[in-house]
């Protein structure tokens, strides 16, 4: 009971829905239960039976906790998100240049901002902006490319660690078709 009494203090919202996630690469497990989420936004509890859920609003000893309870009976919820391919420098350039072909697009958008890297500051700005959009967006889980500058992909690093995913991280180096510079 010690346990819950530490987590109902976290808790600010309770989600009660059906839930999809991945259990393996090939096993998908459904449930219907709650996700109790703390006032960071994090996971702090999941349920999977309609007795835990009850059991979880109606903690003893925690009259007073009254967190806000979102009931979802047509939706279902995914938990984490997994982005598999993510350049990270290209982030400000989104929605831009949707009439050029690739290399045109790379000429015109994604090399010159790519060298802005080199400045770990620059870098680190668009970075902690890309890791609070993939937040935002339920990513748990990303695979990101940063540049060929290794301070400014450091300061990738250094975000995705402040939010707490899960990222896998590496320096991109391109031999063709690549900016001088």
């Amino acid at each position: 009971m010690l346990i819950y009494r530490t987590i109902a203090k976290r808790i600010e919202r309770v989600f009660v829905a059906t839930f999809r996630h991945s259990v393996s690469r090939t096993e998908m497990e459904v449930f219907r239960g709650a996700v109790a989420v703390d006032n960071q936004g994090r996971i702090v509890q999941v349920t999977k039976s309609a007795e835990d859920t009850y059991r979880l609003l109606t903690l003893p000893g925690n009259e007073s906790w009254k967190p806000t309870v979102h009931t979802a009976d047509d939706e279902a919820f995914e938990i984490g998100r997994v982005d598999t391919h993510l350049h990270a420098p290209q982030f400000p350039n989104r929605y831009l240049g949707d009439e050029l072909d690739l290399l045109a697009w790379l000429k015109a958008f994604t090399f010159p901002e790519e060298l802005k890297h080199e400045n770990a500051v620059y870098a680190a700005a668009v970075y902690e902006r890309v890791v609070r959009a993939l937040v935002r967006h339920g990513t748990t889980t990303a695979l990101m490319y940063g540049t060929m500058h290794h301070w400014g992909t450091a300061a990738l690093f250094e975000a995705a660690k402040r939010a707490k995913i899960n990222a896998f991280i590496g320096n991109v180096h391109m031999e063709r078709n690549a900016d001088d510079k």
